[in-house]
């Protein structure tokens, strides 16, 4: 049986899904519209790394280099070649 402490992190992961959920169905959404006001598949893939790295400066600024110096460089370019940008320009692309 379920212990019932784990109530509130259960509750937790079933909002934090939901809220993926969202997320995921407003992006095709804005890709759909955004394609149709004339913006190409590059636009959107630049506006949402510029988006991700206006938010991300502050906490590498505040944190220092030193976490993801841990990844190192060449899992760090296999991960941006393979997950970064074409998932994007895939998705946009479709």
């Amino acid at each position: 049986m379920a212990d019932v402490r784990d109530t509130g992190n259960t509750r937790l992961a079933v909002i934090a899904g939901l809220v993926m959920i969202a997320i995921y169905a407003a992006q095709f959404v804005a890709a759909r519209f955004s394609l149709r006001e004339h913006l190409t598949p590059t636009d959107m893939a630049s506006l949402r790394f510029a988006g991700a790295g206006v938010v991300f400066l502050p906490i590498v600024w505040w944190r220092g280099l030193a976490p993801l110096k841990a990844l190192g460089w060449r899992r760090g370019l296999t991960l941006a070649a393979l997950a970064g940008l074409p998932y994007p320009l895939i998705i946009n692309w479709a």
